[in-house]
Order: C-alpha cells, then sequence, then structure tokens
C-alpha cells in the first residue's frame, strides 16, 4: 500500500524523519524541493561532518558512519554497502566530481542542518578543493574538532592557505605536518586543545 509520506502532519513527519539514517534522508530530499523541505523538519540533528579525501564524505551519528563515496560506474550509484574500515559503517556511492565537491558538501550540511565538523585532512593534497571547504565553514562559524595538514609537494600552496587556518574555529586538535621554509613562522589567533606541528625545527 502507497503511503503519502509528504501528507503528514509536519510534527509526525519530523518525527519520522529522526528515525532515518543519513542515506535514506539524502536520497528522501533529491526525490523533490518539497521532499527536502520536508527533510529539514527533523531539526538541527547531532551529527557531525568529516572531509578525508576529495572524493569522499562522511556524515557521523554517534557511533554508526555513513561515507559519501565517489564512483564512476553507473551501475553503482545509489548502491549501498558496509564499509570495511568502520568498526560501524555504511557506504553509498555517488556521482562525485574527480577535484571534490563542495557543492555535495553544502547540501548535506543545509539539509541535515549539520553544525559541526569533525575532521578536515588534505590528504589526497587537493589543497584548491580543501580551500574551498575551508572557507564554507569559516563562512558558517562552524566549529571544527580536528584538522590535519599533510606534507605536500607543493609547499606554497599549504603556505597560502594557512591564513585560513586562523579564521578556523578549531576546537579538539590541530596538527601539521608541512615542512614550510626556515623563515616562516605559524601565526594562530585561535588555539585548540592540542597543537602538534612536525617539521618544527
Amino acid at each position: 500500500m502507497t503511503i503519502a509520506l509528504l501528507n503528514f502532519p509536519s510534527d509526525l513527519l519530523g518525527e519520522v524523519f529522526k528515525l532515518c539514517n543519513p542515506f535514506e534522508l539524502y536520497l528522501m530530499s533529491k526525490c523533490s524541493k518539497r521532499a527536502r523541505r520536508s527533510v529539514t523538519l527533523g531539526g538541527t540533528r547531532h551529527w557531525k561532518i568529516s572531509y578525508y579525501e576529495s572524493k569522499n564524505i562522511w556524515v557521523r551519528c554517534g557511533e554508526d558512519e555513513y561515507l559519501f563515496k565517489h564512483t564512476t560506474n553507473p551501475h553503482e550509484l545509489y548502491k549501498t554497502e558496509i564499509y570495511p574500515f568502520a568498526s560501524s559503517g555504511l557506504s553509498m556511492f555517488l556521482d562525485i566530481s574527480d577535484s571534490g565537491d563542495p557543492n555535495l558538501f553544502t547540501y548535506l550540511l543545509d539539509t541535515f542542518k549539520i553544525t559541526i565538523v569533525d575532521f578536515l585532512d588534505n590528504d589526497e593534497q587537493n589543497m584548491v578543493f580543501f580551500r574551498q571547504l575551508a572557507r564554507i565553514v569559516i563562512d558558517r562559524n562552524m566549529e571544527i574538532e580536528r584538522v590535519i595538514l599533510n606534507d605536500t609537494m607543493n609547499t606554497k600552496d599549504v603556505m597560502d592557505f594557512m591564513p585560513l587556518i586562523h579564521e578556523m574555529n578549531i576546537t579538539r586538535k590541530f596538527s601539521c605536518f608541512q615542512a614550510f621554509p626556515p623563515n616562516f613562522q605559524h601565526q594562530l589567533t585561535q588555539y585548540p586543545n592540542k597543537i602538534y606541528i612536525s617539521q618544527s625545527f
């Protein structure tokens, strides 16, 4: 029997969506503009978002992790599977650009009303996309719990990125593994609980 879900009263619909996981809500939100507006009725969720690689975005719901994963295979689109490298995680395949997709990141923030970034990591050395993500979270004044800057082949890219670090609200840990020139000076204006700077001498 077909159920006209969107005809439910708003308060009841909000309670229904609170029981859904990120994949279910994402697929529902893509059905129509009305469906997406309805998905937000669940209110602000205590979920966190992470970016590890330019093709993958994580959403953490308590102990459960949901990975929005890159694929170029049209037969894999929207399929889900258990993610083998997480104790409690699922992945869903999406058509994400090879260079990353800041629009997807923003879409998930807005649709799920996420207010906290768990982890940002320039793992694939795509500093252009990483800069876009940084600007998004800065403009939204979001809390970012952890940031890692890995050593890249282009030191200048990371040096140019450093002023954004000074604008980011990093609360738990900032780690930097980039080797800078001898005369480079870190000028942090906000201090997380932990700071780890490698290559500092």
